[in-house]
């Protein structure tokens, strides 16, 4: 299931947008789901660098960090929301008001099935329609 063809669409940001970067360990696209895969932290803040302590790889369902900013190929730079508010397509009927979980393939799913939660719809949204999703609100 492909993610939103306009890329990463945030409509609210909190007020104060989470944003981590990292290096991406696949390509990844604007507004995909992704999650921590790997990489090693020293003890020391003085030693930590994002481009080798923290890597992103598209979500599962049951591991998820946040949304992909901008495009990035294997081995890039790329920015992560952690929290917002975002247009992400739905895998299935979502309903406005409900808890939402990571389905693994870039897309959300009402909190019926075994997932992570990621957030909460803002929207209804038919089975790949988008739904406005406040990512990091349970």
């Amino acid at each position: 299931m492909a993610a939103n063809p306009a890329g990463y669409q945030i409509i609210y940001d909190g007020g104060a947008p989470s944003i981590i970067s990292g290096k991406a360990r696949e390509a990844v696209s604007g507004g995909w789901l992704v999650a921590s895969s790997g990489g090693v932290v020293s003890s020391g803040a003085n030693s930590f660098n994002p481009q080798t302590d923290l890597m992103f790889a598209q979500a599962s369902g049951l591991n998820f960090t946040g949304v992909v900013l901008a495009n990035a190929g294997s081995n890039e730079t790329v920015s992560v929301a952690t929290k917002g508010a975002f247009l992400l397509t739905s895998a299935g009927t979502t309903s406005a008001g409900t808890t939402v979980v990571c389905n693994g393939a870039n897309a959300v799913l009402t909190a019926t099935t075994a997932g992570h939660l990621i957030g909460r719809s803002l929207t209804v949204a038919g089975s790949e329609g988008y739904a406005l999703v406040e990512v990091g609100r349970i």
